[in-house]
């Protein structure tokens, strides 16, 4: 063998080699954030009009205690004037929306802004979700929050009921004047 052809030899073992090692320590790193493009995104760019939203939570299984990786959570919902697509026209493509996967700690997390009502409606303003998982089905929920005068006192009653699983959730703005939400999550079984 000659000269070249060790130096390509090489060459191939130590890629191979690095990359091997460099799946090892991401998979072994023990750090929650180590796979930012799966628990946690953006769903919006930062000329999106309306108000920032950061919204986190954890997916727990059905007994309400056990966090569960893996999950697949997509999230959708309207613009800052009430639309599912950019021009208020076919309304069936959601141009807000996302898809995470929970973590080790069922942890995720989107960062969007706030979305509107629909126009010239009494519906609050709301997040739509879908969640499944290995073992467990598909699931909706509607995320709203608490101040939306299009919420009746007899709704949050009934989710008062539900603690920390409530559809109904707080919005508090940080220090950097970004709203904040945490939406946690039950799945039932299949």
């Amino acid at each position: 063998m000659n000269v070249r052809g060790l130096f390509l030899l090489a060459t191939v073992v130590f890629t191979g080699a690095s990359i091997l090692f460099g799946q090892y320590l991401a998979k072994n790193s023990g750090d929650e954030n180590r796979d930012e493009t799966k628990w946690k995104i953006t769903l919006v760019s930062e000329d999106e009009p309306g108000e920032p939203m950061i919204i986190s939570g954890t997916v727990y299984g059905f007994d309400g205690e056990t966090p569960l990786e893996g999950i697949e959570v997509h999230v959708y919902h309207t613009n800052a004037k009430g639309y599912y697509s950019r021009g208020g026209k076919n309304e069936n493509q959601h141009r807000i929306n996302g898809t995470m996967i929970t973590n080790a700690k069922g942890k995720y997390e989107y960062r969007t802004i706030k979305p509107a009502s629909y126009p010239n409606s009494r519906v609050p303003s709301h997040v739509h979700y879908v969640v499944s998982g290995p073992g467990y089905k598909a699931q909706r929920f509607r995320l709203e929050f608490k101040g939306d005068p299009h919420i009746s006192e007899s709704e949050y009653l009934r989710e008062a009921k539900k603690g920390k699983f409530a559809d109904i959730r707080p919005l508090e703005k940080d220090e950097n004047g970004v709203l904040r939400c945490e939406f946690n999550l039950k799945l039932q079984k299949k």
